[in-house]
């Protein structure tokens, strides 16, 4: 289950990881297979200096079932939102991001 982040960036003049406290006017998106970082002034409704993410998978092995979900860390406060868990007889769930995009809208 996820508790929390750390979030780090690569100084290659290093090379070293440094500690990340801000994502100055951006969120990020985490998954199993794919992340990405936005602008939130370019998304309407998105929380700057959040990581929005799809929870890691639990095996029950008694159900043969995965339990997963998703959720919000918002950095600034250290606080984690989770979203809602569902029971699924898939081994991993893809992530699935919502958009306010025009063109996304009708997919």
């Amino acid at each position: 289950m996820t508790t929390g982040f750390v979030v780090s960036k690569l100084d290659i003049s290093g090379p070293k990881w440094e500690p990340v406290e801000n994502l100055n006017g951006r969120a990020l998106f985490v998954g199993c297979n794919q992340s990405f970082s936005v602008s939130v002034s370019n998304f309407p409704g998105r929380i700057e200096n959040s990581i929005y993410f799809t929870d890691d998978w639990n095996l029950m092995r008694s159900l043969n079932q995965v339990l997963c979900g998703y959720g919000v860390y918002h950095m600034t406060v250290s606080e984690l939102d989770k979203g809602y868990a569902t029971k699924s007889r898939i081994i991993k769930p893809p992530p699935v991001w919502w958009s306010t995009i025009p063109f996304l809208q009708n997919c």
